[in-house]
């Protein structure tokens, strides 16, 4: 018995033993590997965000230095979202405000209207520009701004007036004569124009109104015409006046020279010349005789207006029995 005491003394005969000692130990090793596990991933993400750090320090001191130009603004800007936004590389663009000269400029590739910030260019209700204010800028980029203005003009016109003619024979033909003036009409045109820069770009007519009413004139036009004498023949005249025709001749003592100094001679006529022109030939007809063509050759002191006086070689008689006949004394051509 004492033998026994001593022997499992040392657990010679315990079969429990070894297995509790290897449970321990596996469950020791698991324990160290993730304790190894936890300090290994430590180490990375403190690298890595060094890592960040670093480079968000070097981002900032290159990429949004301030350039040469002037200090670009870039608002809600900080070094977190910097490192992870798309990088905005330089670009070189040119702007021409309201016909000024041209600005080149390098800037980053940001948003247009950042940009007419930092040049101090102000947008107004008349500005037009080529690119919306919130277009990114990229190189080679040309912008335009212009300022646009629009005016409404009144311009007055001329309205022709028209001309009524009453066509008639009893004036030279292709003479007028105004029985009543006429008037010309004004004509109001307004026009829209467009002002760009300040010169006129374009005008556009947008109404119109007659503010006068043209007046039509009324003139008599001479046409002349033709008729067919007794002898058959046709006869083209310029225009015809009904006269009061008398007679003269040697009977009466009247001269034996005219006015335009040829010889008195039966076949001409004395005439006013502000109604029938001297040398003209002239048809004078009428219900008492058809006298045929004449020439007017000759004047006299009672031929005043619409009268004529037949040279005559009869008697005296034959004078006083013509007397004083109305006819109608054709102007030929």
């Amino acid at each position: 018995m004492q033998v026994q005491n001593n022997l499992n003394k040392y657990n010679l005969y315990t079969a429990q033993a070894p297995k509790k000692r290897q449970a321990y130990a596996a469950l020791s090793s698991r324990k160290k590997r993730k304790t190894v596990y936890a300090i290994l991933t430590l180490a990375v993400v403190c690298l890595f965000a060094a890592t960040v750090f670093a480079i968000n320090i070097a981002f900032d001191n290159t990429v949004f230095a301030a350039s040469p130009n002037y200090i670009m603004n870039t608002p809600n800007y900080t070094s977190v979202n910097s490192v992870f936004g798309d990088f905005k590389h330089e670009a070189t663009i040119s702007i021409t405000n309201r016909g000024g000269d041209e600005l080149v400029i390098s800037a980053k590739a940001v948003k247009l209207s950042l940009i007419l910030n930092e040049c101090n260019i102000v947008l107004d209700d008349s500005c037009v520009i080529n690119h919306s204010p919130d277009t990114v800028v990229y190189d080679g980029m040309e912008v335009v701004i212009n300022s646009v203005e629009y005016k409404e003009v009144k311009v007055e016109s001329d309205i022709p007036h028209d001309i009524k003619f009453i066509e008639i024979q009893t004036i030279p033909k292709g003479t007028k004569r105004i029985l009543s003036e006429g008037r010309d009409g004004v004509l109001e045109n307004t026009y829209l124009q467009k002002y760009v820069n300040g010169e006129l770009d374009s005008e556009m007519l947008i109404s119109q109104a007659i503010t006068v009413e043209p007046v039509t004139e009324v003139s008599e036009l001479g046409v002349g015409g033709s008729f067919v004498g007794k002898d058959g023949k046709t006869y083209y005249y310029s225009y015809y006046v009904d006269v009061q025709a008398t007679c003269y001749g040697k009977a009466d003592g009247s001269g034996d020279i005219t006015y335009t100094g040829t010889k008195a001679r039966e076949g001409i006529i004395a005439v006013d010349p502000r109604v029938i022109p001297l040398k003209s030939q002239v048809y004078v007809t009428g219900d008492y005789k058809d006298l045929g063509v004449l020439s007017a050759e000759d004047t006299g002191g009672a031929v005043k207006g619409n009268i004529i006086d037949v040279y005559l070689d009869g008697t005296l008689q034959d004078l006083l029995e013509f007397g004083r006949r109305n006819m109608r004394a054709y102007v030929l051509e």
